[in-house]
Formats: structure tokens, sequence, C-alpha cells
């Protein structure tokens, strides 16, 4: 019994030591301008083990943010968590890899969607723009009055085309430029259509 005490009593003040070396290091990342959050990851423990520690009341995530040091900071953080959805891990397996709150990473996680949304290149978008482009097609087929608005569009594009200075000699616009697929750009033959609606219009000097 005597010599259980006894390794209790070592196993506390072993405990005691570690907990005071670990008070004088956050104090002294503290002294160096380290925040709560800095501090949590560096040492790996939570902004409520710190708050104890320096004897001050316990603070919630939201109650350090201020200590923040600004954009930049929120910005490396959402850059963290937004690499961590894009390799598709789930939102408690962010909080709990991250070291963050559930409030913030939930806020970024509608963040992400949100830009992923209105983000050209994703595949959802191309196919809302096709459909939309059927469904334009559809209707200039059968409306009447679409077809001589489109109809005017081109005879107003050809104008433009065979007057304005970005049309080579071989009929290419040399103003506009697409990339194929294998990332290499070229110049389309001009269209009228496309010229119709065509704001960089540059009217050639022997027609001005």
């Amino acid at each position: 019994m005597k010599q259980l005490g006894t390794d209790e009593k070592l196993a506390k003040h072993t405990e005691q030591g570690k907990t005071a070396d670990l008070r004088t290091r956050i104090e002294n990342l503290r002294a160096e301008g380290k925040t709560y959050r800095q501090i949590a990851e560096m040492e790996r423990v939570s902004i409520a083990q710190i708050s104890r520690l320096l004897k001050k009341p316990a603070v919630t995530e939201s109650s350090v943010k201020p200590e923040s040091t600004g954009p930049e900071t929120d910005g490396e953080d959402a850059s963290r968590i937004f690499e961590e959805f894009e390799k598709g891990v789930s939102l408690p397996k962010v909080v709990i890899q991250l070291r963050t709150s559930p409030d913030k990473v939930r806020q970024l996680y509608d963040k992400w969607i949100g830009l992923k949304k209105i983000d050209v290149n994703q595949p959802t978008v191309l196919e809302k723009i096709k459909e939309l482009d059927e469904l334009l097609a559809e209707e200039i087929a059968s409306s009447v009055p679409l077809r001589m608005l489109f109809g005017q569009a081109r005879g107003m594009g050809g104008l433009k085309l065979r007057k304005c200075g970005y049309v080579n000699a071989e009929g290419f616009c040399t103003n506009w430029v697409w990339k194929r697929k294998d990332g290499s750009e070229v110049h389309k033959q001009a269209e009228a259509l496309r010229c119709a609606f065509c704001y960089d219009f540059n009217a050639k000097e022997s027609d001005s």
C-alpha cells in the first residue's frame, strides 16, 4: 500500500511538472504575440485548456476570434478547410483533424458550396448552359418574333463582320481567342450572329 501511494504521488508530481512546462510554453508564446488558435495548433491542446492554464475565464472559439491577425489568417483557415472539402473529407472529420469549431466549418462549407455553384468549370454549370442553349433553340424555332429578332441580329452581324477591322482576309476573328482542350489557342472563323453581339466592333479605316 505504501509503494502504491508513492507511485501515485510520483505520477501526480510528474503530471504537475508537465502542466507547468506547458503553461510556461503557452505564456512564452502569448508573449510572442501568438493567438489562442495558433497556440492550440502548435501545442495540440484546446483553447479552453489554454485559458485555464493562463488562469483566465473559459473562452469559446468566437470570443477569441478578434485576436485573429485579420483577413490573411481567415484566408489561411479557409484555404486549409477548403482543401479538406476538395478531398471529400466529411465535416466532422474536418473539425477533428484541423481542431476548429463546428460552426466555422459549417459556415465555410456553405461558402464552398456557393463557390462551386458559380464556378463555370463545374460539370453541373456546363450542363445547365447546354440545357439553356437547347431550350433557346426550341423557343427560337417555334416563335415567329424570336426568329425575326435573330434574323435581324444575323443581318447586323453580317454587316459588322464585313466592316470589322478585327476580321482578317481569311475571315477569322483576331480579337477573340479560344482555347482547345489541350490548352492551345485558336482564332475562330467570324460568324454573323456572334459578331452581332460583339461590343469590340472596330470599323475598318476605309469604311469609317
